[in-house]
């Protein structure tokens, strides 16, 4: 955990699981929002993405000390479709969890998690007793990929649908999601226009506000395009989630992945891809990385400070 120090990020501690395990990877995923902080736990075949997790563990500071504060369990009663156990044992040899904890967001006394094996996204709440199952999101389709990421913002939850049918078959949507009370409702679903298949739109969302920004890692213009990605950005006008703009690099490099990962806060996103930096991308070596910054209402250029 780093704390902001002045102008200087500075290591303040290093937390551990209470019964480590070998190849655990703990930290598979993290979240933090004021004093609380939630662990993923992936299984040691396949860290983060499509793998298996064990738990979400919770930390809470306490006089300025990070300590253990319970253990979100898989639950007993998750269910896991047939096809999608047989599919994932070929892949990695497991299929406990379904994907529990692959992703999740935390926002105050709400927790969501994907359980995209299940295709659930599963919503807890913060108790008296602990986190306590409050709500379950099941698929509105019958498609796989079903919350691959979540993200809160007020009293609404985007949830991705990574291999759903928008326009055309397999390229993904996101469903918008609207509280009331413990009962969610489905808003509105956003999909591309011109989407293509295996796009992986909704593979990252991201929402703050008004703004919600979805990654397609897997986007390509032409057909022979080696697929550089790109982002989403939706806006709320009148009532309904308007796609209002394309976030992609102006001379996209070769298998650069752009918006892998996404976020987005106060009117700039940031897209992270997930190959490195190579061929057109500001001569960084090849395995430096990096992010494309993007304030979301400068139209000129379309996206700035390149990494």
């Amino acid at each position: 955990v780093y704390r902001l120090e002045g102008e200087t990020w500075t290591r303040h501690s290093t937390l551990v699981p209470e019964r480590p395990r070998e190849n655990g990877g703990f930290g598979a995923f993290v979240d933090i929002d004021g004093d609380t902080l939630m662990v993923g736990e992936a299984e040691a075949h396949q860290i983060g993405g499509w793998a298996d997790n064990r738990a979400v563990h919770v930390f809470a500071l306490r006089a300025g000390v990070w300590r253990p504060d319970g253990r979100i369990a898989v639950p007993d009663d998750l269910e896991v479709p047939t096809a999608h156990i047989e599919t994932a044992r070929k892949q990695t040899g497991l299929a406990r969890a379904g994907g529990f904890g692959a992703h999740f967001d935390l926002d105050g006394d709400r927790l969501a998690v994907s359980a995209m094996g299940a295709n659930a996204a599963l919503i807890y709440r913060r108790r008296d007793d602990g986190w306590r199952l409050s709500a379950r999101l099941d698929d509105p389709g019958d498609d796989t990929g079903f919350a691959r990421t979540v993200d809160f913002d007020g009293d609404r939850l985007l949830v991705s649908a990574l291999r759903a049918d928008g326009r055309v078959a397999d390229t993904g949507v996101a469903h918008m999601y609207r509280a009331h009370g413990d009962r969610w409702t489905l808003e509105q679903t956003l999909v591309l226009p011109d989407g293509k298949r295996l796009d992986m739109f909704g593979h990252w969302v991201a929402f703050d506000g008004g703004d919600a920004v979805i990654g397609a890692f897997r986007r390509r213009e032409g057909e022979d395009d080696h697929a550089s990605g790109a982002a989403y950005l939706f806006r709320r006008q009148d009532g309904r989630w308007t796609l209002v703009r394309t976030l992609s690099p102006p001379r996209p490099p070769t298998r650069r992945f752009t918006a892998y990962a996404v976020d987005v806060d106060d009117g700039v996103a940031v897209l992270s891809p997930g190959d490195e930096l190579h061929g057109d991308a500001r001569a960084l070596s090849a395995s430096a990385g990096g992010v494309w910054v993007v304030p979301l209402d400068e139209r000129d250029p379309p996206l700035a400070g390149g990494r």
